[in-house]
């Protein structure tokens, strides 16, 4: 009798692991409508048949049959899905300097530029530890002293007002408006704002604003790098990022 139920319990592993196995077959397709490899700046459009074209970092189709399980969609390492508010970053060289424009991403690609990096769009998160510099695992541009907080990075960005905070030579901070208007020239660098806000993020190189206004009832938009001069007459958008 012990050994017929070993030999069943036996069985009822083997089915397990066969049901185990081919959920996790399943699972390792790609089933997103575009791909984008940070690492070769390809790009991966879904077809109607669920494979995928691949596109040269320059924009030429290398291949129109990239099946929906190579490994390098499902688990590769620099592979990031394209959303559809993500931008795309093209550069090309030209004289005296490199030239860049910034599109979304479901734009054809420009004729002549190589696709360089992905924009995404940094949103207020429903995940309390996602957002604010004080709630992250990696705290970035705060240091801490074992009394007080103080905010250290060149810039912060208030996801919830539109405000930017530019930091100053004395380490105080000047406020700028959504629209760009001065609101104070010495916020302390220990404002709890700064240093704890839900959602206060650090600006860098790597982040791009979305400016807006109004031109004939329609909006219009043109895009810059977070850290250089407020346009005139421009309200603040959304702030890109780029991803890692």
């Amino acid at each position: 009798m012990k050994h017929f139920i070993c030999f069943i319990l036996f069985f009822i592993i083997l089915g397990i692991a066969g049901v185990s196995s081919g959920g996790s077959s399943s699972s390792s397709m790609a089933t997103k409508e575009a791909y984008f490899d940070i690492a070769t700046g390809h790009k991966y459009i879904k077809n109607t048949d669920n494979t995928y074209m691949e596109y040269s970092r320059k924009g030429k189709l290398l291949r129109n049959d990239v099946p929906n399980t190579l490994p390098l969609l499902t688990r590769g390492r620099y592979i990031r899905e394209i959303r559809g508010d993500a931008y795309l970053v093209y550069e090309k060289s030209g004289n005296p300097r490199k030239q860049q424009q910034i599109l979304p991403a479901s734009s054809r690609h420009p004729r002549g530029w190589q696709c360089k990096d992905m924009l995404v769009t940094v949103k207020k998160s429903a995940e309390p530890e996602e957002m604010g510099l004080a709630y992250t695992k990696d705290p970035g541009t705060v240091r801490y002293d074992g009394q007080t907080a103080f905010a250290t990075g060149k810039a912060y960005f208030d996801l919830a007002t539109g405000h930017k905070y530019l930091k100053n030579s004395d380490h105080t901070y000047a406020e700028y408006s959504k629209k760009g208007k001065l609101l104070k020239t010495d916020v302390p660098d220990s404002l709890p704002l700064l240093t704890s806000g839900r959602y206060i993020i650090d600006l860098d190189q790597g982040c791009y604003m979305i400016y807006e206004k109004k031109r004939a009832a329609q909006t219009v938009s043109q895009i810059l790098p977070a850290l250089s001069g407020h346009p005139k007459g421009w309200r603040c958008g959304k702030i890109l990022s780029t991803i890692n």
